[in-house]
């Protein structure tokens, strides 16, 4: 099976599909991936629809429990087990296997301002805050500088992961920090 079974089709033929198929979890997986390799506003737009679409969906990620959906009245209880954290169930990757740039601001944006998936534990959400507030601007880009600390520690970790880390931060500062909020920027000095 290939890593990119939709690697040869438009942008609009992948919207096509994705709207033929639209409760097709592994499709949506499928196209979600593809999209991460791709620039143009459309294949942006698509990607961040399809972000919502597989959230609201609460099986991103599978696990060994029965789903129930969340009622039409509140908020979801359900807890999605992912041990690589919830910028990467999102789909957010730096490096040779990472998003291009405009993707990851995509999702960098939908992490700051977007409704989350519910991952690991209450507690662990509570970390991450309300969107578009200081706390969950804080929890992610503290979440991105760690990275490239620890990256940084280990000699065999690609410089071009830590060059995008590096990068997404400034575009976070400048796009969401700078005039608003006043807590201590992270720095990524190993």
């Amino acid at each position: 099976m290939t890593l990119r079974p939709h690697s040869r089709l438009t942008t609009a033929e992948l919207q096509s599909l994705v709207d033929t198929r639209p409760t097709d979890l592994k499709l949506l997986l499928e196209v979600f991936r593809e999209l991460l390799f791709r620039e143009r506003k459309a294949a942006r737009d698509l990607h961040i629809s399809l972000v919502k679409k597989i959230v609201r969906t609460g099986e991103y990620f599978p696990w060994t429990t029965t789903y129930a959906p969340p009622s039409a009245g509140g908020p979801s209880d359900i807890y999605i087990p992912y041990d690589k954290g919830l910028l990467g169930c999102i789909g957010y990757r730096v490096g040779t296997q990472g998003a291009v740039p405009s993707k990851r601001r995509d999702l960098l944006d939908f992490a700051y301002a977007g409704t989350l998936p519910n991952v690991n534990s209450p507690d662990y959400m509570k970390g991450w805050g309300m969107p578009k507030s200081a706390t969950r601007l804080r929890k992610v880009t503290e979440s991105i500088a760690a990275f490239a600390r620890n990256a940084k520690r280990n000699p065999r970790k690609s410089s071009v992961a830590i060059e995008e880390w590096e990068a997404d931060l400034l575009y976070l500062k400048a796009a969401h920090y700078l005039g608003r909020y006043s807590f201590p920027w992270p720095d990524t000095i190993a």
